[in-house]
C-alpha cells in the first residue's frame, strides 16, 4: 500500500514530489517504528523504491507499425489496365509497416507480382496516384502521462502531409530523413487517428520544374532531381521503374526529464600501447539538474558529473585505454568490437542508457603526388589496404521485403568471396543500421555515396537546406561505424557534366547557374558537414574523379572504366589500362536458370521474347552479350545454354580485370566491380541475382580476391606467374607447374619455392612459351598450377592458351558421381577421365554449391559441398550439370 501511495504522489506532484515524500515519511516512520520497526522500514524503503522505479524509466517507444489501412485517393486520374484489376476499393487495404503502396496492393491480391513476366509495364499508371495511410490507435496511461511524446517517422517516401486527429503535424519532403513532431497535447485515450496523405512524386516534380529557371539534365531523363527519394525507383539500366510511395517505421517516443540525443566516440590517438578516446554525449533536457555519467568501455569504467540546462546539452569526456585491441578488415585480422554502455542518471532520479559496439582503428585515404600522378588508397591502422569488392545497390526494389536474414546473407557472401569493401551506390538508399552493424562485425569496409547520381540538382536555398538536414542526420548516424571508410559526394555527376554532352546544351549563364548548384552541394555543403561531424572520415567529391575520356583518369583518383561493354573494347583493355583505384566497371550476364523460371512461362524462355526483353533494361544488352560471347565462346543453340555461357563470359572478363589490377599493386590499390546484387530478376551486371544465388562471377571473384592470389598470364611470348599476398605476414609458397593434355597426360612439369612477401605483388615465375609447351598444340592442352602453403588448402589454377571456342575439348566421358550426407548438406564427389571445362552443377532443392563453374581435372576426385536442408535422395534425384564440352 505504501508503494502505491508513493507512485500516486509522483503523478500528482511531479518532479517536486520527493520533498513531499520525505516530509511525510519521516514522521510516519518515527510514530510507527516503536510498534513494528521492520514494517516501518519496509514502508519507507518502498516509497523511495517507487520513486526510483518511476524515475529510472528509459525513453519509451511504442510502435505504430501494425493495423494500417492504405487507401488510393486519386483513382480518377490514374490509368489501370482492366486485365490486372477489378477496381480499387475506396475503403482501402490492410497493411503493416514498413510498406509501399504498390506492395500493399500486391499483398492484398489486387495486382499481380510486379516482377512477373511483363507486369511492370501494366502497373505504370499507379505512379501518378495519391495515397492515404491511415491508422487508429489508443493511448495507454503511460503514453498519456508522459511529459513528452513525439511522433517519429522513418522512410516517409516522399511528399506527405501528416495529421493526428485532424491536426496537421508536419509535411515531409525527403525519404532519407527522420521526421518528428510533438504530439503530447494531441493524444486522446482512445480512437486517435493518424493520417498520412502522400502526393504523387511525379505530380510534385512537374510543379517544381515549372517553377525552375532551368531544365536540369539527368540519366535516365526525368525530373527525379527535384525529389529526395531513391533514384533507382525511376528506372535504371538494370532495374524496373516503380515510382511508388512508401512508409517505413512509425512510432511514438516518450520521455520525461531528459533523453539521450546522440552518443559519439572519437579516436584521438591510437598506438599499440594506448588509445585516447573522446566521448561526446548530447542530452535533451526539460529540467535543470546535475547528472552523473558512467561509460563502460570494455572492462573499463569512466565516470564524470555534469550539470543539465534546459535544451540540448553536449558533454565531452576523454579517457585512455591501455593496449587497445584494433578493428581490422576480416582479411587482415580480427574486426574486434568493444562493448560500450553509456548511463546518464540523476541521483535518485531518471536514468537513460545507450549500448554500442565500438571499433578502434585509424583509417585514411592517401592521395599523394608521385612520379605517375597521384595515389588513391586506404590505409588501415597504418597498413595499406588493397580494396577488394563490388558496388552494392539496394537489396530489393521494395525495401519492405528485405529481411534481416537476407541482409546478412548478402554480406556473408561478400565475406566468403574475400571482399573487404562494398560501395553503397548513390542512386539507391542509405542502408539500414543492421547493414552497417554487420559490416562492422564481419570486417567489411564501406565506401558510402551520398544519394546523388547521374543528374544535376537544383540550385536553390530550400533544396540545399533539405539536403543539408539529410547529410547531417546520415553523417551523425553512420560516423561511429568502424567499417565506414569514405563519404563520396555523388556518382558520376562531375563526369556527366564535363564528358556526357550536358554542359553544351546550355547558354553560358545557365551553365554557371547549374554548376554553382553543383559546387554548393558537393564542394561546399557536403564536405563541410563531413569535416565537422564525420569523425575524420575522408570525403571524395565525385566518383569517378575525372571520367574515362580524361587522360588523367588512369593516373589520379578513382576510375569508372566502361570502355569494355559500352564502347565494346575487348577484355584485353582491362590488362592494358589500369587505374589507381577502379571503383566501377562491369559486364552483363543473365540470372540463374531457376530465377528465370520464377518470373517466366515456358514460352517466354528465349533471348528475344517480349518478357525477357522486359527484364533487359540496357538497350544493347543482349546484342553486347552475344557479341562478346562470339569473341571467346561458341554461341549455344539453346537459351538455357546461352544463359550458362553468358555467366562464363562475365566471369572471364571481370576475373581478368581483377587479376590485372591486383598484379599492378601498389600502383593500383582497389577493385570494386559493378555490381554485387540485383533489385529484381533480370539481365544485369550483378554477380548474385536478386535471390542471392551466385553466378559464375561470384565464384570467380572469390578466387581472384583470395588473400594469396596465384595469377598466370602471358606477355611477349613468355608465360608468367605473379603471386599477390594481401596478408600481414610473409607466406612460403611451393609452386608446381604442369602442362597437361585433356586426358591428364603430363607434357611439362616444373616447380619453384619462394617467399611471397607481405602486402606485395611479385613476379614469381617466368618461362618462354616454347619451353613450356615443348611442341604441344595450344588447342589441346592447359596449365595446372598448384600453390602449396602452410596457411591454407592448396590453391589450384588452370590456364588455357586460346579462347574456349578454339579448344579441342574432348567429348565428356562417364562422370563418376558419389553422394554422401555431410555436415550442412550433401557432399558430392566427381571424377572424370577427361577435362571437363567450366562444369556447372545444379539441383532442384534450394541450396549453394561450395564450388561451381570450375574445371574438373582429369583423373582427379573433386569434392563439392552442397549446402541444403534437402535430403540426400532429393539432391541425388535432381542433380544435374552442364559443361563447355557439350
Amino acid at each position: 500500500m505504501t508503494s502505491a501511495i508513493g507512485l500516486s504522489l509522483s503523478f500528482i506532484f511531479g518532479e517536486n514530489y520527493l520533498l513531499l515524500v520525505l516530509n511525510l515519511s519521516v514522521p510516519f516512520f518515527m510514530t510507527y517504528a516503536h510498534r513494528n520497526y521492520r514494517q516501518a522500514f519496509v514502508g519507507l524503503f518502498s516509497l523511495f523504491f517507487a520513486h526510483f522505479l518511476l524515475m529510472s524509466q528509459n525513453t519509451k517507444t511504442v510502435s505504430l507499425n501494425d493495423n494500417w489501412t492504405v487507401i488510393p485517393v486519386s483513382v480518377a486520374r490514374t490509368v489501370y489496365p482492366a486485365s490486372i484489376y477489378s477496381g480499387l476499393s475506396p475503403a482501402g487495404y490492410a497493411a503493416s509497416l514498413p510498406n509501399s503502396a504498390l506492395n500493399v496492393l500486391f499483398e492484398n491480391k489486387v495486382i499481380p507480382d510486379p516482377f512477373y513476366r511483363d507486369n511492370e509495364a501494366k502497373l505504370k499508371g499507379l505512379e501518378n496516384s495519391d495515397w492515404r495511410f491511415e491508422k487508429k490507435f489508443d493511448a495507454d496511461a503511460e503514453m498519456m502521462s508522459a511529459h513528452h511524446a513525439d511522433l517519429v517517422l522513418h522512410g516517409a517516401d516522399t511528399y506527405a502531409d501528416v495529421y493526428l486527429n485532424d491536426i496537421l503535424l508536419l509535411r515531409t519532403e525527403n525519404a532519407f530523413r527522420t521526421w518528428r513532431a510533438p504530439v503530447h497535447n494531441l493524444l486522446k485515450p482512445t480512437n486517435n487517428i493518424l493520417r498520412i496523405e502522400f502526393k504523387s512524386p511525379l505530380e510534385k516534380e512537374k510543379i517544381l520544374n515549372a517553377n525552375s529557371t532551368v531544365d536540369y539534365p539527368a540519366i535516365p531523363n526525368n525530373l527525379r532531381m527535384y525529389t529526395r527519394k531513391p533514384g533507382f525507383h525511376y528506372g535504371w539500366d538494370w532495374g524496373p521503374r516503380f515510382v511508388t510511395v512508401a512508409l517505413g517505421d512509425v512510432r511514438i517516443e516518450m520521455w520525461d526529464k531528459f533523453k539521450l540525443e546522440d552518443v559519439n566516440f572519437k579516436t584521438l590517438k591510437l598506438t599499440g600501447a594506448e588509445a585516447t578516446v573522446k566521448a561526446e554525449i548530447s542530452v535533451l533536457s526539460s529540467v535543470v539538474d546535475s547528472v552523473e555519467m558512467n561509460i563502460r568501455f570494455g572492462e573499463q569504467n569512466v565516470k564524470d558529473k555534469f550539470f543539465l540546462q534546459k535544451g540540448i546539452n553536449t558533454f565531452t569526456k576523454e579517457f585512455t585505454l591501455s593496449h587497445p585491441r584494433l578493428w581490422w578488415t576480416h582479411n587482415l585480422g580480427e574486426p574486434y568490437l568493444y562493448d560500450v554502455i553509456v548511463d546518464i542518471f540523476i541521483p535518485f532520479g531518471e536514468t537513460v542508457s545507450e549500448r554500442r559496439k565500438v571499433g578502434l582503428r585509424t583509417l585514411e585515404l592517401i592521395q599523394e603526388k608521385d612520379t605517375e600522378g597521384e595515389t588513391f588508397y586506404f590505409k588501415l591502422n597504418g597498413i595499406p589496404v588493397f580494396a577488394k569488392g563490388a558496388n552494392l545497390i539496394p537489396l530489393d526494389f521494395f525495401q519492405e521485403r528485405v529481411t534481416p536474414a537476407f541482409t546478412e546473407q548478402i554480406i556473408q557472401s561478400a565475406v566468403e568471396s574475400n571482399m573487404n569493401m562494398l560501395r553503397v551506390w548513390g542512386g539507391g538508399i542509405y542502408q539500414t543500421d543492421l547493414f552497417y552493424d554487420l559490416c562492422d562485425r564481419k570486417g567489411v569496409l564501406v565506401w558510402q555515396d551520398f544519394m546523388y547520381a547521374c543528374a544535376m540538382y537544383p540550385n536553390d536555398a530550400s533544396f540545399l537546406a533539405n539536403a543539408k538536414a539529410e547529410a547531417v542526420e546520415q553523417v551523425k548516424r553512420l560516423r561511429g561505424h568502424p567499417s565506414l571508410a569514405l563519404w563520396c559526394g555523388n556518382n558520376e555527376i562531375n563526369e556527366a557534366w564535363h564528358n556526357w554532352g550536358w554542359k553544351p546544351r546550355y547558354l553560358s549563364e545557365q551553365q554557371d547557374f547549374i554548376w554553382a548548384g553543383y559546387e554548393n552541394i558537393f564542394k561546399k555543403m557536403l564536405p563541410s558537414v563531413v569535416a565537422e561531424l564525420g569523425n575524420g572520415i575522408a570525403y571524395h567529391e565525385s566518383s569517378p574523379r575525372y571520367g574515362r575520356y580524361n587522360s588523367k583518369s588512369y593516373r589520379e583518383g578513382d576510375a569508372h572504366d566502361w570502355f569494355v561493354w559500352h564502347d565494346e573494347r575487348p577484355f584485353e583493355h582491362y590488362e592494358q589500362h589500369i587505374p589507381r583505384f577502379m571503383s566501377e566497371y562491369g559486364f552483363q550476364s543473365l540470372p540463374d536458370w531457376k530465377t528465370i523460371e520464377s518470373f517466366t512461362e515456358p514460352g517466354d524462355r528465349t533471348l528475344q521474347s517480349p518478357v525477357m526483353l522486359a527484364h533487359q533494361k540496357h538497350g544493347r544488352g543482349n546484342k553486347l552479350m552475344e557479341k562478346y560471347m562470339r569473341r571467346q565462346y561458341r554461341v549455344p543453340d539453346s537459351f538455357k545454354k546461352f544463359v550458362y555461357v553468358s555467366q562464363l563470359v562475365q566471369a572471364e572478363g571481370i576475373g581478368r580485370a581483377i587479376e590485372a589490377q591486383r598484379r599492378a599493386m601498389p600502383y593500383c590499390m582497389g577493385s570494386l566491380y559493378w555490381q554485387l546484387n540485383d533489385v529484381w530478376p533480370g539481365a544485369s551486371w550483378s554477380s548474385m541475382d536478386n535471390t542471392g544465388r551466385w553466378k559464375a562471377l561470384q565464384y570467380c571473384a572469390r578466387d581472384a580476391y583470395n588473400n594469396l592470389l596465384v595469377s598466370p598470364h602471358v606477355e611477349h611470348d613468355s608465360f608468367k606467374i605473379t603471386v599477390v599476398n594481401d596478408a600481414q605476414n610473409n607466406i612460403d609458397v611451393d609452386l608446381v607447374i604442369q602442362v597437361m593434355d585433356f586426358s591428364g597426360k603430363t607434357i611439362f612439369m616444373n616447380g619453384k619455392r619462394a617467399v611471397a612477401p607481405r602486402l606485395t605483388s611479385e613476379l614469381f615465375y617466368e618461362l618462354p612459351l616454347k619451353t613450356l609447351l615443348t611442341g604441344a598444340d595450344k588447342k589441346n592442352c592447359f596449365v595446372l598450377i598448384t600453390a602449396i602453403t602452410d596457411h591454407q588448402k592448396p590453391i589450384e589454377r588452370t590456364y588455357f592458351f586460346v579462347p574456349p571456342k578454339d579448344l579441342n575439348l574432348p567429348k565428356p566421358d562417364t562422370l563418376k558421381q558419389e553422394f554422401n550426407v555431410a555436415d550442412g548438406g550433401v557432399m558430392v564427389t566427381l571424377q572424370s577421365s577427361v577435362l571437363l571445362k567450366n562444369i556447372c552443377l545444379s539441383a532442384q532443392p534450394e541450396g549453394w554449391f561450395s564450388k561451381n563453374y570450375f574445371d574438373l581435372i582429369p583423373n582427379r576426385s573433386t569434392q563439392i559441398l552442397f549446402k541444403t536442408n534437402a535430403t540426400l535422395d532429393e539432391v541425388k534425384k535432381s542433380f544435374n550439370y552442364q559443361m563447355l564440352n557439350d
